[in-house]
């Protein structure tokens, strides 16, 4: 019982990071893609 009580908390605390890299990242994604996509259609030449 002693290490399940800190492998509950451990992965709590590993899912609120998860979650607040999605926050951080999520936006950033959205962001990207039309800029990667704009990126890739102007300089297809360069790849």
């Amino acid at each position: 019982m002693e290490a399940g009580a800190p492998a509950s908390t451990v992965l709590s605390s590993v899912g609120l990071m998860l979650l607040a890299a999605l926050c951080w990242l999520t936006p950033a994604l959205l962001s990207f893609r039309p800029v990667s996509a704009r990126a890739r259609t102007g300089n297809g030449a360069v790849d």
